[in-house]
């Protein structure tokens, strides 16, 4: 049995499966995201913009590791937002 045949005996379409698919996929990456951001907030104590003018606006020393991590939280911030807007194309598409 193929999985056309499949879908069809489970009243959903190709389309319908890849759209839920998709919507999984992209539910998993905000999942995994929004925990980075919330674990460097926990260890920073500060949301994303605070901690990002912070160390744009120290001139005395480097901190390369809170450099680092704001790097990383850029990242992760990043695509939590790129994810986000996936989901709502998604929803928006059906």
């Amino acid at each position: 049995m193929t999985v056309a045949e499949i879908l069809s005996k489970a009243g959903e379409s190709e389309t319908e499966a890849l759209q839920e698919h998709a919507m999984l996929l992209c539910m998993s990456k905000v999942s995994r995201f929004e925990a980075e951001c919330a674990q460097f907030q926990a260890k920073y104590g500060k949301q994303f913009d605070a901690l990002r003018n912070q160390v744009q606006n120290v001139q005395e020393k480097e901190d390369f590791e809170t450099e680092d991590d704001l790097m990383d939280w850029e990242y992760a911030h990043s695509a939590l937002v790129w994810w986000r807007e996936r989901i709502e194309e998604l929803r928006n598409a059906g």
